[in-house]
């Protein structure tokens, strides 16, 4: 059976869910290059039955906070992604995430992937499990190449799910991971809805080698607005603990506010 619209919204937000936004300048060449070179990978699967497809999304934010933290060094960043979604619940997906560099000018922040598979538990209940890799460049915050690679599973049901992440090198860190989060989604009417998500992650080797400690967590509050294909969201995000590393400068604090657009056809 294929997943439910709750698994379906879960995967696609891995890849487009973190790269929305008002400052669009960024897309024009590099992104639409960029989304051919992603289509032509992946498009060998549109020779499949009628009922896979392939979704494409556009998206752009004034910061990417990861898990907290701001990836981009508080720079706008805009994507573009592409994911094919199987009738039997097998998903693959890419994308590219651009942002500005030293000198202002649009450069790649971002490559990603994942192959995941989802399916139906019960009627309100679903399961899916998979690998994503994510492979930052320079422009990074942490100001070097980074690559990792995450395994996850979870659950989702109406408007709830939470998933478990387990990395054996951590951001190149030497650290093993494991990430732990709950998301949620509350309709408010009018295509409103108010998000929300908590995440904790943990190191397994004990050494504090996560910026002086073993843990670190972070917590998102937020409201969406869907237009049919575009949706708006704004997002107040805040990281901890106190102690430790938490990335230098204003622009990677352990607060911040998070706004954006996206549109996917």
């Amino acid at each position: 059976m294929s997943p439910p619209a709750t698994v379906l919204s879960i995967l696609k937000g891995h890849l487009a869910g973190k790269c929305v936004a008002a400052n669009l300048f960024l897309l024009p060449r590099k992104i639409l290059s960029i989304s051919c070179f992603i289509f032509v990978c992946v498009a060998q699967f549109s020779f499949t039955p009628a009922h896979a497809q392939i979704v494409t999304t556009l998206s752009a934010q004034n910061d990417d906070r990861v898990r907290g933290r701001s990836a981009s060094r508080g720079k706008p960043v805009t994507s573009a992604s592409i994911t094919y979604e199987d009738i039997e619940g097998i998903f693959v997906g890419g994308s590219i995430s651009l942002t500005l560099d030293d000198n202002d000018n649009p450069d790649v922040l971002l490559y990603q992937g994942f192959v995941s598979y989802a399916s139906n538990i019960s009627q309100d209940l679903s399961a899916d499990i998979g690998i994503i890799v994510n492979s930052y460049t320079e422009n990074y915050a942490g100001l070097v190449d980074d690559t990792f690679v995450e395994a996850f599973a979870g659950l989702s049901t109406e408007g709830l799910s939470g998933h478990v992440r387990f990395s054996p090198n951590y951001l190149n860190s030497g650290t093993a991971t494991f990430y732990l989060e709950l998301d949620s989604a509350l309709p408010l009417g009018n295509d409103f809805s108010a998000t929300g998500h908590l995440g904790l992650l943990l190191g397994l080797d004990g050494n504090n080698s996560l910026g002086g400690t073993n843990y670190r967590y972070d917590t998102q509050i937020g409201i969406q607005k869907d237009f049919n294909r575009i949706s708006v969201f704004t997002n107040v995000v805040i990281g901890g603990p106190r102690e430790g590393v938490w990335f230098d400068g204003p622009w990677m604090g352990r607060t911040g506010v998070v706004g954006g657009i996206s549109y996917s056809f």
